[in-house]
């Protein structure tokens, strides 16, 4: 018996330190992940990145704040999300209008302004992106640089064109919004996504990114 004892107490002993172990080793991994540079980067496995949030708005109130649940309604109906898995629990947002109602409905990233002109002719925003319905009419991809300020392109023929249930990378340089009129030294809305008809989709990893070499989007 007295055996038993020692051995269950050594056991339990080694499992503690191999526990105290293991936390260590798993923060010094969190601790060498590169920080996620939020004026770079708006949206990470499906999550706004620190500084950012994510909103919803038709008619009834534009500007229906999103909780930590990432589960949400406008404040009609119009427009719904709700996290999804990618390649990981929860790691995409699924967004989804409703055709029931014939209103506009909006999806955003907002946060404080911040100056992307630097980047101007060499970025896109670029989304990780699964096409689940397709639009029955026109869609806007915009970004906002302080309302009334704000530039959109008109992408409905491109997501039309764009295999249902797929996973793709969708981009769109910088320079086609200021293109347009965007005043890209002060965005304060890096995504905003509208529609009046039924569109689904699912999207990840929003971020800035640098244009393929030679490419040079919008730029004459």
């Amino acid at each position: 018996m007295a055996s038993q004892s020692q051995y269950f107490i050594k056991t339990f002993f080694c499992a503690v330190l191999l526990s105290g172990l293991c936390a260590q080793v798993v923060q010094a991994a969190d601790a060498a992940k590169p920080a996620i540079n939020p004026n770079f980067v708006y949206m990470h496995d499906g999550q706004p990145v620190s500084g950012w949030g994510l909103q919803l708005g038709d008619p009834e109130n534009w500007a229906t704040p999103v909780d930590a649940s990432r589960k949400a309604k406008s404040a009609s109906g119009k427009i719904s999300i709700e996290p999804i898995d990618f390649k990981a629990t929860g790691d995409a947002l699924k967004i989804s209008w409703s055709p029931r109602k014939a209103v506009k409905g909006v999806f955003a990233i907002y946060g404080s302004a911040i100056d992307l002109s630097k980047f101007e002719n060499e970025g896109a925003i670029v989304f990780d992106m699964k096409m689940d319905m397709k639009p029955d009419k026109d869609v806007t991809f915009g970004m906002d640089c302080g309302y009334p300020c704000r530039s959109e392109m008109h992408v409905s023929a491109m997501l039309k064109d764009l295999k249902k249930d797929e996973w793709t990378t969708f981009p769109i340089p910088l320079n086609c919004f200021t293109k347009e009129g965007l005043d890209i030294k002060k965005i304060n809305g890096p995504v905003v996504i509208s529609t009046e008809g039924r569109l689904g989709i699912t999207i990840t990893n929003v971020r800035l990114q640098k244009l393929p070499e030679g490419e040079k989007g919008c730029a004459k």
